[in-house]
């Protein structure tokens, strides 16, 4: 068993190699590590925000030694999931075999880092803690780890909001003893969830309206089918999820249904629990109906218990060559990213990104604040520098709008819109001493938004700024 976990934590870093040695791989990794340097701090919420709840910058903060380490971040990253590994060989070992349990394993830590990249996204962070639930649920009957598991769920809700969706597979692992033991468990598992809530609202300076308003109101918002571009957006993704990913839900069915064909230990309840984490799995990746890559890391767990028992009821022979076809899936993932980072094709961290980055330092001190248009938001993470507004996502300021898929009559200045009107009153306030207007399409459609469709924008900008220079990636505003 030590060799097998060994083995294990060396698949899970394999899972991750390229991005040890590239600083960010999403756009997001830079916005998320920068604002988790204002947790402590209550400017979270406040005067910088995000519509992600607490506990996912809590993570980034604290796996990242303060918001300074994408390295350090990464490498505890790869032991979490190590860890979520681990939990998952113990319940596969109960429910099925020691061999079932180490191919499940295996094939779930190499394959979690294909999806998006490989980033430390919610998804990633959330999905061990559910896993570990799941395990506590279906392993154990005492009430602390019901309690247990109702917490971690709670953790994983503040994460990011639709895992208590996916959590649910937890909860209904205690529904398999009679009615009052069920009663006493699923008070337990409550009692651990709410426990969780205060504890967080206790421990963290942020408050309970703060907390509701940016991650939950603001992202209800953001989901809303009624939002400009939001019907193009669904019927989009929907269609991608479809064609390019509803493979993934067809290959899950496929290996279950050969792994319940071959392993003999099969039983009507294991099916249950397959059909449930599918089912919700599902709901939760298609809340909002956007549809994102990272969303489909919910369906891991079922497919790779699915692989698992088809792989290990195999002759040795299959076996090898099903792992082999595994790390040649990883390596050519792997060269795609290590392909886009040395022809500078990694838009989040390119060469006009980096130049931007030595331009900030170069013209602003350590204590200035910076103004970055759009989707760019590793620049404030590299230059150490104080975003001048509020909401550091663009979007955010125009209602929570797609700007790839919004109609260009509403990529406009929003006067009536409060977190517009927050925008112009931060710029006024702060008087930022660099300005960047981003420009490049492949930086989330920025070569839509026209400077001169945002009439305050332009005149505050002109009226104070002189410009800078001048890039494919945008244009760059200095103080006058």
């Amino acid at each position: 068993m030590n060799k097998r976990i060994a083995v294990l934590l060396g698949a899970c870093f394999l899972s991750f190699v390229p991005n040890f040695f590239i600083t960010f791989v999403h756009g997001d990794e830079g916005g998320w590590l920068h604002l988790s340097r204002y947790l402590w701090s209550g400017e979270l919420y406040s005067t910088v925000t995000d519509t992600k709840p607490p506990l996912h910058f809590l993570y980034y903060w604290l796996f990242s030694a303060g918001g300074e380490s994408m390295l350090l971040l990464r490498v505890c990253t790869s032991l979490w999931i190590w860890a979520g590994a681990l939990s998952l060989y113990k319940l596969c070992e109960k429910y099925f075999s020691a061999q079932a349990a180490w191919f499940v394993s295996l094939t779930f830590c190499l394959s979690i880092g294909l999806i998006e990249n490989g980033a430390v996204s919610c998804e990633r962070i959330y999905l061990p803690l559910i896993i570990w639930a799941t395990s506590l649920s279906l392993l154990h009957s005492s009430f602390a780890s019901a309690s247990l598991a109702g917490a971690l769920i709670a953790v994983a809700f503040l994460i990011k909001q639709p895992a208590i969706i996916l959590g649910a597979v937890s909860l209904l692992g205690l529904f398999r003893y009679r009615f009052s033991k069920i009663a006493w468990l699923c008070f337990a598992w409550i009692s651990g969830f709410a426990a969780l809530l205060i504890l967080t609202l206790i421990i963290l300076p942020q408050t309970a309206p703060q907390i509701w308003q940016e991650s939950f109101v603001e992202n209800f918002t953001y989901i809303a089918s009624n939002a400009p571009g939001r019907g193009a957006d669904i019927r989009q993704n929907f269609f991608a999820a479809v064609f390019w990913y509803g493979p993934l839900i067809l290959a899950t069915l496929l290996w279950v249904t050969l792994g319940m064909r071959r392993n003999l230990k099969w039983k009507n309840a294991q099916m249950f629990w397959t059909v449930a984490w599918v089912t919700l799995s599902f709901a939760t990746l298609a809340v909002g109906s956007r549809f994102y890559q990272t969303y489909y890391l919910n369906i891991l767990p079922v497919l790779v218990v699915g692989a698992g028992l088809f792989v290990s009821s195999c002759q040795r022979r299959t076996q090898k060559i099903a792992l082999g076809v595994t790390l040649l899936w990883l390596m050519i993932g792997h060269g795609f990213t290590i392909y886009k980072q040395i022809n500078d094709k990694n838009w989040a961290w390119d060469s006009q990104v980096r130049h931007l980055v030595q331009e900030i330092e170069t013209r602003t001190q350590p204590s200035d604040k910076i103004w970055i248009l759009n989707s760019i938001q590793p620049a404030y993470a590299a230059s150490h520098r104080t975003p001048a507004v509020k909401h550091v996502y663009f979007h955010q300021t125009l209602g929570h709008i797609d700007l790839c898929l919004t109609e260009e009559s509403a990529l406009r200045e929003r006067l009536d819109l409060p977190n517009y009107q927050r925008l112009l009153s931060d710029l006024e306030q702060t008087s930022p001493a660099f300005v960047f207007w981003t420009q490049r399409a492949k930086n989330t459609c920025s070569h839509r938004l026209l400077l001169e469709n945002f009439p305050s924008l332009k005149n505050f900008i002109e009226s104070n700024y002189t410009l800078a220079f001048e890039s494919p990636l945008g244009r760059a505003f200095v103080r006058k």
